[in-house]
Parts: C-alpha cells; sequence; structure tokens
C-alpha cells in the first residue's frame, strides 16, 4: 500500500491499494460460474480482478478506480509520483 505524510502534520496525503492479484481458479470450470461472470459488470476490471470486483460489488460497496494493478500506465504514474516525493524528501533513490 502507497502512503505519502508530511512531517509537519502527519497527515496523510494520499493512500492506494497496489493488488499485484488477486482471481479464483476454479477447479472444476463450469458454465454457471462462466454465466454468473458474463452477467456481471465487471468487463471495465482488469482480467485478474474481475472476480474481486464481482464480490465487492455484490456485497453493495464500490470499487475504486482506478484499480492499480503491475503494468499499467496508472500505477506506473502513481509509483513515479511516489518514487520522485520520497527523493525529494529524504534524498533516497528507491531500488
Amino acid at each position: 500500500m502507497g502512503r505519502r505524510t508530511t512531517r509537519r502534520h502527519m497527515l496523510v496525503i494520499e493512500r492506494a491499494a497496489i493488488y499485484e492479484r488477486d482471481r479464483l481458479d476454479p477447479v472444476e470450470p463450469s458454465e454457471a460460474f462462466d454465466a454468473m461472470m458474463k452477467a456481471a459488470d465487471v468487463a471495465k476490471f482488469p482480467a485478474a480482478y474481475r472476480y474481486m470486483a464481482f464480490r465487492v460489488l455484490a456485497a453493495g460497496r464500490v470499487l475504486a478506480l482506478p484499480v492499480h494493478c503491475d503494468g499499467a500506465a496508472e500505477t506506473e504514474e502513481l509509483y513515479a509520483r511516489y518514487n520522485s516525493w520520497l527523493m525529494a524528501r529524504t534524498g533516497i533513490k528507491p531500488a
């Protein structure tokens, strides 16, 4: 989870969760599962996160956009901003 704070006030400026993987691998693929996923409105989410999105939406909650995952342009931009912020504050270059 990425987080930026200020030293003076210890205020959280931004917080973003970055998931590397969340998927369901059915032991026995079924037509019922395929039909359930096709009927769900989760096509806008990365493939690896569609089941998680289905469960979150089914519970009546909202999945925050963008969904950060490795390789996504939004995630790379987020990493760049955090690395720049860390370098400016500490002089430490992230690995």
